[in-house]
């Protein structure tokens, strides 16, 4: 069973957030521990429960990059489909879905 938590840029200072999502009265907050930390909606994403090839956790609305040949690779956002319910990565540079297996080796976070 995967873990399930959030991450969210913390609206006074902009830090990182990760843990449980409370929405209260159209506002967000992240949970961490005892602390409550109110954070911008549009930087909230769910835990995937996998990891990039470098142990980095993958959140909804990263970008990794999955390889086309052995020296080229497409950027890829992370989103929930609740259509096919599962994660899947949109294309950055296209309006086109594509599935992908994102429990490979190979792919990696870059950015955030």
């Amino acid at each position: 069973m995967r873990e399930i938590k959030f991450r969210g840029k913390r609206l006074d200072n902009g830090e990182w957030l990760y843990g449980s999502l409370v929405i209260l009265n159209g506002r967000y907050f992240i949970f961490d521990d005892a602390n409550r930390h109110e954070v911008d909606p549009t930087t909230v994403g769910e835990f995937t429960g996998l990891k990039d090839k470098n142990g980095k956790e993958i959140y909804e609305g990263d970008v990794i990059r999955s390889p086309l040949s052995e020296d080229k690779t497409r950027p890829h956002r992370i989103f929930y489909h609740t259509g096919n319910a599962a994660f899947m990565g949109a294309l950055v540079d296209r309006k086109e879905l594509c599935y992908l297996r994102l429990d490979q080796d190979w792919i990696y976070k870059f950015g955030k």
